[in-house]
């Protein structure tokens, strides 16, 4: 469902000129959303509820779904993925994708209301600290919110919009407010009024660069005076974004997928405002945390092991911004922590006074803005998981504390990764015999088990079309002669958070006996038709990343990383949510979903003696919780609500046998 391209006319306008071509589509799901919509079962439901002055949100949740106890609906996508410098850590992006992860069903090539973004019910009748009294005029009530189109994702186009409404209340309809004794305030069980939603502003579909030349910023922030007391004074106020979408008429089918990307940040209503309200007392990080590794996301422990100097990066980069108008005080540090929760490392360089983003722009003090890695992760164990924590402290004045840390897994496992796990878009080529091809380096002799890869899927299903799974050696830093090709197979689609598909290379191995052995990984097509693989904004791997449409590899024009991860090992043993083949369990599982009390595992026909039997449990990272001997029941009243992956495993035969396990509350 992409209109062009997710970039600029120019590009377009060349590619239609020639035949073959990288092709850059937007999701035609949302593997996030889908995966939440079990694992937050409860936020996910659409609660109405009261809100009192002030209501912000920076969308630096974790979470992918909108804060239910400031928001009453689910469609747009919380994320650090497409923004494009952005305010604060996380924005929320309005698209064509539903809050069931899938594409509008009332989409089409017009402009169709697409995303909205509504609040829950706003106490605009009254403030209720220091004391409660009415709400006038005179206390100059502003809404205010940061907005940038297209970011990472697909250009709006001049028919698309984002628009702002204000619920206003008469008697022409009704809805109903269920009670809630527990609150503070109370929510009475009421019957609402109103006459309907008024336009109050939108914007035209545009690109970022010429947004950005227009606007002279990346994101532009809007204030809007509220001052129709009549309408909107009153306790039953809601406001709302939405977006206006368009699809394409391409007659690729297996290029249409998402568009019309709009960021929102740092959503603010109050009184005691004005329209040069602008600064903001927080200090915050704006990226996610990135990876300690030089070149990877994750890669096998032994080959880090082998050249763990080289393979640690040297600094990593942090965004960080002074939100008001003077210089604040700052102290930053990150901290790493092993599997058991134990701190191993510590990283503080002390105090600093951080500028004003309007005067200076990100912080480039360089102990905070690219801290040194000036330490090696432990090695020595078979796979090694670490948690590293950023935290940016401000000093007393600072008002917002909630955007100052920031977390992520560090991985060493068994499999090569580029990719952060989550797709923004989808990458292919054409025409027919096309051929994509993945470089990685390897440090150690090793032998190739398996490949995993993200498919995006895409309108209708077009791509799934027939590729055969291919390795090249290297020839002078481009793909060389095919040392494995497979059979013809088909994408096969995930609709979980990290749902890769894995490919066994099962005729034969591939083994490398060399030190410091390049070779590429990817894949030969027979049609027309892209095959959508997923494609990561996060890191830039186009110089691994080569593309062979007419009898010459040429390196990708695109900055991201494909989805695709080959997996090592002599043979594999270490179990990876992403590395198990795609088959029906052979355990069964009761209750399941659980209840976060106790499950039963019963044994597969073919298993009779339990003494050799063992019991592992992994979460949706592949992390292992629990390893014990087999028993019939296994306590999960430590678990949290999520999806787990249960493997029992015979101890002399090498079998496994698995199933998938889901905790509900």
């Amino acid at each position: 469902m992409i209109k062009k391209t997710l970039y600029t006319l120019l590009f377009v306008l060349l590619l239609s000129n020639i035949n073959a071509q990288e092709v850059i589509t937007g999701l035609h799901n949302n593997a996030v959303i889908k995966a939440n919509i079990i694992t937050e079962t409860k936020s996910i439901k659409a609660v109405d509820t009261y809100v009192t002055l002030p209501f912000f949100d920076d969308f630096s949740s974790e979470e992918s779904l909108p804060n239910s106890s400031l928001w009453n609906d689910k469609e747009v996508y919380i994320n650090n993925s497409y923004a494009i410098n952005p305010i604060s850590i996380g924005v929320a992006t309005l698209d064509a994708i539903d809050e069931n992860g899938d594409i509008h069903e009332n989409a089409n090539s017009f402009p169709f209301e697409s995303d909205h973004l509504t609040s829950q019910f706003i106490r605009l009748d009254s403030v209720f600290l220091p004391t409660k009294r009415a709400i006038k005029i005179s206390d100059s009530l502003y809404l205010s919110f940061f907005y940038q189109p297209q970011g990472l994702g697909n250009a709006p186009q001049l028919g698309d919009s984002l628009v702002l409404e204000f619920l206003a209340v008469n008697e022409n309809d009704t809805i109903f407010v269920e009670a809630d004794p527990d609150a503070d305030p109370p929510v009475i069980a009421d019957t609402i009024v109103y006459e309907g939603w008024n336009h109050i502003w939108s914007s035209a579909g545009n690109t970022f660069e010429e947004f950005r030349s227009q606007t002279g910023s990346d994101f532009k922030q809007i204030n809007i005076p509220i001052t129709d007391s009549i309408k909107f004074f009153n306790k039953n106020f809601r406001f709302r974004f939405k977006n206006y979408a368009s699809l394409t008429n391409n007659n690729q089918i297996s290029w249409q997928s998402n568009v019309d990307q709009w960021n929102i940040d740092y959503v603010y209503l109050n009184i005691n405002r004005s329209n040069i309200d602008t600064v903001y007392r927080d200090i915050t990080f704006a990226n996610t945390a990135p990876s300690f590794l030089a070149k990877y996301e994750s890669m096998p422990y032994w080959q880090y092991s082998a050249n763990f100097i080289d393979e640690m990066a040297k600094k990593i980069n942090m965004k960080i911004t002074n939100l008001d108008n003077t210089p604040h005080n700052a102290t930053y540090k990150y901290n790493i922590y092993n599997s058991n929760g134990d701190l191993i490392k510590s990283y503080y360089p002390g105090v600093y006074t951080v500028s004003p983003f309007i005067e200076s722009g990100y912080l480039n003090y360089a102990p905070f803005s690219t801290p040194p890695v000036n330490l090696f992760l432990p090695i020595g164990n078979t796979e090694l998981h670490y948690t590293i924590e950023h935290i940016i402290s401000g000093d007393e004045t600072i008002n917002n504390t909630q955007n100052d840390t920031l977390t992520r897994e560090q991985i060493l496992s068994n499999y090569y990764a580029y990719d952060d796990g989550s797709a923004e878009a989808g990458y292919g080529i054409t025409p027919a015999g096309g051929q994509v091809a993945y470089r990685f380096t390897l440090n150690t002799p090793d032998t190739l088990r398996a490949v995993q890869m993200f498919f995006n899927k895409t309108w209708h299903d077009g791509n799934e079309q027939y590729f055969r799974l291919t390795v090249w050696d290297d020839n002078n830093g481009k793909p060389g002669n095919i040392i494995y090709a497979s059979k013809p197979i088909l994408p096969e689609f995930s609709e979980t958070l990290n749902g890769f598909t894995t490919y066994y290379i099962t005729d034969k191995y591939v083994a490398f006996t060399k030190k410091n052995t390049s070779f590429y990984v990817g894949w030969q097509q027979s049609t027309e038709e892209t095959i959508n693989i997923g494609y990561d904004f996060s890191r830039n791997s186009s110089s691994n990343t080569f593309y062979n449409t007419s009898g010459q590899w040429i390196e990708s024009s695109y900055s991201g990383s494909l989805m695709i991860r080959p997996v090592f090992g002599a043979k594999i043993v270490n179990y990876d949510i992403a590395t198990e083949p795609s088959k029906k369990a052979s355990i069964k599982i009761s209750p399941n979903p659980a209840n976060g009390n106790t499950i039963r595992i019963s044994l597969p026909e073919e298993e009779t003696n339990t003494s050799v039997l063992t019991t592992a449990i992994y979460d949706i990272t592949g992390k292992m919780i629990y390893n014990r001997d087999y028993t019939t029941q296994v306590s999960t009243i430590n678990f949290d609500k999520g999806i787990y992956i249960v493997v029992l495993s015979n101890t002399q035969t090498g079998e496994r046998y698995t199933n998938k396990l889901i905790i509900t509350q």
